[in-house]
């Protein structure tokens, strides 16, 4: 892997993303509202903050591992829209090095929307952020960013394939807004989607990741589980998702439909 290439990528998707500064200001903008709007509605209930910081951690939760899992496909549709990753593929970059300069891009972006999120909870409602815990938090947010990776790379090699109707996608955003307790807790759906709730790794992620967060006395043993589950996804889904990529690239080269979209 090439350092000097990996820097050149990521350096060009930041100044493209820089380049429209009004655009950047306005969806950050947007989660301050978007915040705004989930306060005042917290304020309808009986246990007001408890509400609003369960949901100040599915946001922030959900926003970083989306990235994970949408950052490689969207980032690689926009190449083949644009007309330049046919170019790409033909200049000396490796395949590897273009998508993990397309990763740490988007992962890049989706810590400055996190860290949006919580600074904004912190500063403008009062939410109070706890790191007693801090490495086992670290390490649930690596297995579960290492996790939505996987799924992302599965997402891009569908992309590159079939151009669009990325099933995956469509999979974790009706866990992420329903299954995954992202703004309600999985205890009051119905049971047999509570069952259903398990397939998805947030629902996991969240159930380890929120307790630390908000400072409950949560150790290793109440997290074990979590730990575990995560562990199995990614032993399941990397060899999974690198076979499916390399296997959707060699179909586009046979076929000639890399520039295609």
């Amino acid at each position: 892997m090439n350092f000097n290439q990996l820097f050149a990528l990521i350096k060009k998707d930041w100044l493209l993303e820089w380049s429209y500064p009004f655009s950047l200001l306005s969806h950050l903008t947007g989660m301050v509202v978007n915040l705004t709007m989930f306060y005042f509605l917290s304020r309808l209930m009986p246990d007001q903050g408890s509400y609003f910081n369960f949901v100040v951690v599915g946001l922030s939760c959900s926003t970083l591992f989306s990235a994970a899992l949408y950052g490689l496909s969207s980032s690689l549709r926009n190449e083949q829209l644009m007309g330049t990753l046919e170019t790409l593929f033909a200049s000396p970059i490796s395949f590897g090095s273009l998508l993990i300069s397309k990763a740490l891009f988007s992962m890049g972006y989706a810590v400055l929307e996190t860290l949006t999120y919580l600074t904004a909870a912190a500063v403008l409602f009062g939410f109070s952020i706890h790191l007693e815990q801090a490495l086992l938090l670290i390490l649930m947010i690596l297995l579960s960013v290492t996790a939505f990776l996987f799924m992302g790379l599965l997402s891009a090699g569908w992309i590159l394939r079939f151009k669009r109707g990325d099933p995956a996608s469509w999979f974790i955003t009706l866990a992420t807004q329903i299954l995954s307790g992202v703004f309600f807790p999985i205890s009051l759906l119905p049971h047999w989607l509570q069952t259903a709730s398990s397939v998805s790794p947030l629902t996991h992620a969240l159930n380890g990741i929120r307790p630390l967060l908000q400072g409950h006395q949560a150790g290793f043993d109440q997290t074990y589980a979590s730990v575990i589950t995560l562990s199995l996804f990614i032993l399941i889904l990397g060899p999974l998702s690198l076979a499916g990529l390399k296997w959707s690239l060699r179909s586009c080269l046979r076929h000639g439909t890399l520039g295609d979209y």
